[in-house]
């Protein structure tokens, strides 16, 4: 199943929230991992780090995410889910329309998104974890569902759509469903990216097992 247009009545308050990396843009921009003795041992796309195990001596390096990027050179629109973003805009407004990245610095995003698309003033949360914790995928996604909770219970959307590519954050932000605060005020529509492939997750899709592509 392919979702290339905007899903919507007139009468219903409709959020679209996107991810950022490989969701709604995708970027040349990498994740480096070092050894013990600061040794680079590879560069990781964050679709690839998501899979990825990092030993417990190593070091993860996110620095490349926090830069303020003013070229578009290492970006490009992933057009099926672009597309979305642009008719979302359109027909409900920029107030109905956020990008929740897993990166710490909003301010890339801006510039990115305003190069791109030509779209300022955009509501963006940039919810990554900068420790060392080994298990920041598990922690982002928790952070990306507190995100969204928080933001069904302030807007009281009927609707909340949820776009993006890692396993980890669709599962999580899924499982609001069974979170009765949440589901009295809005139906969670988690949809998953996989290049140019949207996929929506099932309303009884088992949110706590891991889904491997």
């Amino acid at each position: 199943i392919t979702y290339t247009k905007v899903m919507n009545t007139k009468q219903e308050k409709i959020i679209y929230v996107f991810d950022f990396d490989d969701t709604l843009v995708m970027s040349s921009s990498c994740i480096r991992i070092y050894d013990e003795n600061d040794e680079l041992v590879t560069c990781l796309t964050p679709s690839e780090y998501h899979y990825y195990e990092v030993e417990s001596n190593h070091r993860v390096d996110y620095s490349e995410f926090d830069k303020e990027f003013y070229s578009i050179d290492p970006f490009k629109i992933n057009k099926p889910v672009g597309n979305i973003f642009n008719e979302a805009i359109e027909k409900f407004g920029k107030e109905n329309v956020y990008i929740c990245s897993a990166r710490v610095n909003p301010k890339p995003i801006q510039n990115v998104i305003e190069k791109l698309f030509g779209h300022s003033n955009i509501n963006i949360a940039a919810v990554g974890y900068n420790g060392t914790n080994i298990n920041s995928t598990a922690i982002n996604a928790i952070r990306k569902k507190k995100y969204i909770r928080d933001l069904v219970l302030k807007e009281k959307p009927n609707v909340v759509y949820f776009y993006d590519d890692n396993d980890h954050n669709l599962r999580e932000v899924h499982s609001l469903r069974k979170d009765e605060h949440v589901s009295s005020i809005a139906s969670i529509r988690s949809i998953e990216v996989n290049n140019e492939y949207l996929r929506m997750l099932k309303d009884d899709e088992d949110c706590n097992q891991d889904n491997s592509r």
